[in-house]
């Protein structure tokens, strides 16, 4: 990566971004010139790492750089629309406020209006003085009237705007809890989501089971077939990994190739099974590019499965999990590992293939 810095610095990002423009053929939007930005003066490393590549291969289209965008800079942008639809929000609610102390208030000036009419009524002496009071007192009541429905119309208008702007926020909260590329929940919501099943399991809940789930050798993968391609494997999986899971159990994109799959209230044994299914359904299909109708091949994923033991804490469970994957992914990928236990010396179920063995078998033999 060219890192520029000196006096010349700000000239020289802004000439590195132009040749992009132009050397890439990418429309000079705001978002591809703060992306571009970030990588040529060095503010965002992981940007840079995912956005060489793409450089040095001459493959930069508007399609990479909105997906990076989306990657590095969209949780940004939710999050500043969150704080902008709540501040409108609360603004909204202050303005609601004024209009029920201002109706309180006109409601009260009437009244003491009525009152002095009244007052005037016993002391009057005429026929003609009562005609005027009467006119006084309906004067007095069609500009309430009148007042009321412009107060009721503010008021309809003040809520149709809160409903929208809570409708909006709504929207940008789960857009912030939700990975931009499969649809799938979020690390965010990943997180927030074990912190939950840890509090249920530790008041006396139901014991979840968290699998962590890698696409194998998805770089080679990636590297070989471009980004596009590997962009449509995570998505081909997410979906199916979505698609066979219970919709009270929760799928996640951990990050980059990994999956997560939250069970919230399973027998481990079931678990195992589980995990079992969803490698056998990924391993099963065939990936094909839509465009020239070529066959790329099976995609396989290694599953590391491990159940929460009270009262550890979220990142022992969690690492737990990462290491009876990332033993799959040592004793050849392609299979499951479950471990049962919080030590380490406790024993691992293993499946591989074809030839793996049911869960509760496994779990069995391992007790034994």
């Amino acid at each position: 990566m060219v890192m520029l810095v000196g006096r010349s610095r700000a000239r020289g990002v802004l000439l590195q971004i132009l040749r992009c423009f132009r050397r890439f053929r990418v429309s000079p939007s705001p978002e591809n010139y703060r992306l571009l930005h970030a990588h040529f003066t060095g503010q965002t490393p992981a940007l840079s790492a995912a956005l060489e590549p793409l450089l040095a291969d001459q493959r930069l289209d508007d399609a990479q750089l909105l997906r990076l965008y989306e990657v590095f800079f969209g949780e940004a942008r939710r999050m500043q629309e969150m704080e902008e639809a709540g501040a409108h929000l609360d603004r909204l609610s202050h303005e609601l406020d004024r209009e029920i102390v201002e109706t309180g208030a006109s409601a009260r000036r009437f009244r003491e209006e009525m009152a002095k009419v009244a007052e005037r009524a016993q002391l009057s002496r005429s026929v003609e003085e009562l005609r005027g009071l009467v006119g006084d007192m309906m004067a007095q009541v069609n500009g309430l009237i009148a007042h009321m429905g412009r107060l009721e119309q503010r008021l309809a208008d003040t809520r149709a705007r809160m409903a929208d702007l809570r409708a909006k926020l709504a929207r940008s909260r789960e857009e912030a809890l939700t990975d931009p590329l499969t649809g799938l929940a979020n690390r965010r919501r990943l997180d927030r989501a074990l912190e939950e099943a840890v509090e249920r399991a530790r008041a006396g809940g139901g014991v979840p089971v968290l699998l962590l789930i890698d696409v194998d050798h998805f770089k080679q993968f990636n590297d070989r077939h471009g980004h596009l391609v590997g962009d449509q494997v995570l998505k081909v999986v997410g979906q199916l990994l979505r698609s066979h899971v219970k919709d009270r159990d929760l799928v996640a994109r951990a990050g980059g190739e990994e999956f997560a799959v939250l069970l919230r209230d399973v027998a481990p044994e079931e678990a195992v099974r589980v995990a079992e299914r969803l490698r056998e359904l990924v391993g099963s299909r065939r990936i094909r590019l839509r465009n020239s109708g070529e066959t790329l091949g099976r995609v396989t994923i290694s599953v590391g499965v491990t159940p929460y033991a009270p009262p550890e804490p979220v990142a022992d469970w969690v690492e737990r999990a990462d290491e009876a994957l990332y033993a799959a992914k040592r004793q050849g990928r392609n299979q499951v590992v479950a471990r049962m236990a919080p030590r380490k010396t406790s024993a691992d179920v293993q499946s591989q293939g074809q030839r793996s063995r049911a869960g509760a078998d496994a779990l069995a033999s391992s007790a034994g």
